[in-house]
């Protein structure tokens, strides 16, 4: 099992982003190619499931309060929180199911990539956009092994990350303007 994933968003239309288990800069590289995992966005809410499970969310995330800075996982039978760091940094806090707090730590919301990292400061992984094209977001690279569920909660909120960060450069952009 390949330790690298690749974000894409098939249409600028859709909120929807596929997970590839494979490495590639261009989102004409995967149009032979099935997603091992579909990101829905609505509003508040974001989920992950398989791609091949007719679309029945494995987690789902639910934003917060009314700056949506903090939420909570659903999983099945568990729940876990997340929060940001501050109202000054993009950096998210996220627990595991079993409790253990992570977290993604952003640079800059101009960097050009993240990690993930444990309570020790190991890095457990990171995200690439230095690559992205119009519809590549990015690369995530898992640097040790994880559960499924844990893998399904980096999956989902380094998704989560990216619309953070996204949104920033969209209002610096309208504010620079």
């Amino acid at each position: 099992m390949s330790n690298v994933f690749t974000f894409v968003n098939p249409s600028a239309f859709r909120s929807r982003t596929e997970i590839f288990q494979e490495s590639f800069t261009a989102s004409s590289e995967v149009e032979a190619m099935l997603p091992v995992y579909h990101v829905n966005i609505k509003g508040r809410v974001l989920d992950i499931a398989p791609a091949d499970s007719n679309e029945t969310p494995t987690i789902t995330c639910r934003l917060e309060g009314f700056t949506r800075r903090r939420g909570k996982l659903h999983g099945s039978n568990t729940i876990a929180p997340i929060n940001m760091e501050s109202c000054m940094k993009s950096n998210w806090i996220i627990h595991d199911f079993e409790g253990n707090r992570y977290k993604w730590k952003i640079k800059s919301f101009r960097s050009p990539d993240w990690v993930l990292l444990d309570e020790n400061e190991n890095i457990f992984a990171s995200f690439d956009r230095s690559a992205w094209r119009r519809h590549v977001n990015g690369r995530l690279t898992i640097t040790k092994p994880v559960s499924k569920d844990f893998l399904l909660i980096i999956l989902l909120t380094n998704r989560l990350v990216l619309r953070t960060v996204q949104d920033k450069e969209t209002a610096a952009s309208a504010a620079a303007t």
